[in-house]
């Protein structure tokens, strides 16, 4: 093995180790904010950013649902999956990393490549689906979990939030 890879992979695991050893400090210390400042970047990149941590009592999402609608030249709208190549829908409960990658995609900041990769992805395969298509929405629909004192005066355990993104337009195979 060569020295460059043996150097990247003691350098990789250096970090996974600094995140698992130095993650748990509560997040409402000094300590805390400094280590979640540091390895946040690290950890929203390699998809171990948490918005909360192990003294937390809740995570913060109920549920998530993406799907695709898409507009042809007549103004007629359809509806798709957001999953790739085949446009399925990503159901929750069988394939809940999907909803983390998506919570990633759409929520940090520094995975904007990766949202532009994915929009251009879901443009050319749209086209191949049917090229009359021209303009495509992403429905972002999350249940952020309530607080418990608004839980306790009658509200729901989840509010539903939805955002779109786009219009977005459709287009083939883009050459370099």
């Amino acid at each position: 093995m060569s020295l460059h890879r043996k150097v990247i992979i003691i350098l990789f695991s250096t970090i996974i180790g600094a995140n698992m050893l130095l993650g748990i400090a509560p997040l409402n210390t000094n300590l805390g904010k400094l280590i979640s400042t540091r390895l946040d970047p690290i950890r929203w990149t390699i998809g171990l950013g948490q918005k909360w941590d192990m003294f937390h009592s809740i995570p913060t999402h109920h549920s998530l649902h993406v799907y695709l609608t898409a507009k042809d030249t007549s103004g007629k709208e359809s509806r798709y999956g957001a999953g790739l190549p085949n446009f399925r829908e990503i159901l929750p409960k069988k394939l809940i990393r999907y909803h983390y990658t998506f919570l990633r995609l759409f929520q940090a900041p520094i995975n904007q490549s990766f949202k532009e990769s994915y929009i251009k992805s879901i443009s050319q395969a749209l086209h191949k689906v049917d090229p009359d298509l021209r303009e495509f929405i992403i429905h972002f629909e999350h249940g952020r979990i309530n607080t418990l004192e608004s839980i306790r005066k009658g509200a729901n355990i989840a509010t539903i939030k939805t955002e779109k993104f786009g219009p977005y337009k459709v287009q083939g195979k883009v050459e370099r």
